[in-house]
């Protein structure tokens, strides 16, 4: 789930959009497809705050037993700009350091390709990120 929502937010922050409204695809192994969304109180494209909904809503759809055989994960509501709410507690400063990091690391991959910053989950056994990044538009070319 969390190498989907970096897709996303990635390709977002590449097109400088922001979404506000987020969506969890679920397909089983019988085909039988399902969806559940969640409006978010403002847009973002930082990968944090979507997977933290992404799992919400994940979490929220899916019983723990189904088998799957897909998951997907969309933003809507897109925006050229990103509008936030908060509250008396929210750690504005901290919010900036992620977007000026997200927005280096978008800059070295531009320059150097997909692979060149992953986290190191991606490298365990399993990972599908280095895989995904090589082919085109998620299948192979």
């Amino acid at each position: 789930l969390l190498s989907l929502c970096e897709t996303v937010a990635s390709r977002m922050r590449s097109d400088d959009k922001c979404g506000s409204c987020l969506t969890v695809h679920l397909r089983t192994n019988a085909f039988h497809h399902f969806s559940h969304q969640s409006r978010l109180l403002g847009s973002t494209n930082i990968t944090g705050e979507i997977y933290r909904e992404a799992c919400r809503v994940f979490d929220e759809a899916w019983d723990g037993e189904t088998p799957l055989r897909q998951i997907g994960v969309q933003m809507t509501q897109l925006s050229g700009e990103p509008y936030q709410q908060y509250d008396l507690f929210y750690d504005v400063q901290a919010l900036e350091k992620e977007k000026a990091m997200q927005k280096a690391m978008l800059e070295i991959k531009r320059k150097f390709g997909k692979n060149a910053i992953l986290k190191g989950m991606n490298l365990e056994e399993g990972g599908t990120t280095i895989e995904r990044n090589r082919q085109i538009g998620g299948h192979k070319a």
